[in-house]
Parts: C-alpha cells; structure tokens; sequence
C-alpha cells in the first residue's frame, strides 16, 4: 500500500504515481462555459469582495491527488460535461425535444470530488472566511 501526502485520498493506500494538478472545476466545463469568450471567476477567497478576474481555465488547478486517483475520478468530469451540456443545450434552446439520461450518483460523485478539491486547496468559502478541509471517516461495521 502507497499513500501520496498531497493526495485527498491518502488514506486507502492505493496511491501510484505523483503528486498531479487536479482541476478544481472540470476543465472541459470551464471551456463549455466560457464558449468563444473568456472564462471569468469571482467570490473566491483571494480576490476582492465583488472583484471579477478572467483567468485561463488551464491555471484553476491545485495538486492534490496523485496521478492514479486523478486519472480514476476523470470519468466523474465526463458524466458533469454530459450533464453540463445537456442543461446548455436547453437553455440556448438547440435540443427542444431532446432527452438526456444523466447519472445522478455520478453528478453527485462529482459535486464531492469538487468540493474537496476546492477544500483542500483553500478556495472554499463562506463569504470572505475559508473553510478548512474536511475529511472523511470511514466506518465499517462493528467499528466506532
């Protein structure tokens, strides 16, 4: 068993590789998001209150899994793409019939692979106050 210290899931012991930049918001979402403009970022803790930065979508990353675990939470950004694509198809109205089957336990996979990836990089907030990286207990049964 191997644990990567920067790595968020250190502790199955399953880790392989280095320490590798996971994006903390699907780059492909980003890069849907921002169309043929720029992708803009506000009300995280480095900026200023109700300052707006445009930024690359490439540099939004922190290193905080190693490369197995990134490359096998990597499927969670395609199904939240899927998802985030079908919803702008709606909205610009270019899917009128169209029905989409989206995976709800890999979108909420997904939400959490985010928040902890803004977590552990300090870019999770409640106003102008960071929140610190939660962690997860695993509990098997007849263990407390």
């Amino acid at each position: 068993m191997s644990a990567v210290d920067k790595c968020y899931i250190k502790e199955l012991g399953s880790c392989h590789g280095s320490i590798s930049g996971e994006h903390l918001f699907s780059h492909s979402i980003m890069l849907l998001l921002k169309g043929d403009g720029d992708f803009s970022i506000s009300g995280v803790p480095w900026l200023a209150k109700g300052e707006t930065n445009i930024i690359s979508p490439t540099t939004l990353t922190s290193n905080c899994l190693c490369q197995k675990h990134n490359s096998a939470l990597s499927p969670l950004d395609d199904a939240a793409l899927y998802f985030f694509t079908a919803i702008k198809s709606r909205l610009d109205r270019e899917a009128q019939l169209a029905r989409y089957i989206v995976s709800g336990h890999d979108i909420e996979r997904w939400s959490v692979k985010t928040a902890k990836a803004l977590a552990t990089s300090k870019n999770l907030a409640r106003g102008r106050e960071r929140l610190g990286s939660f962690r997860h207990r695993c509990q098997s049964a007849g263990h407390a």
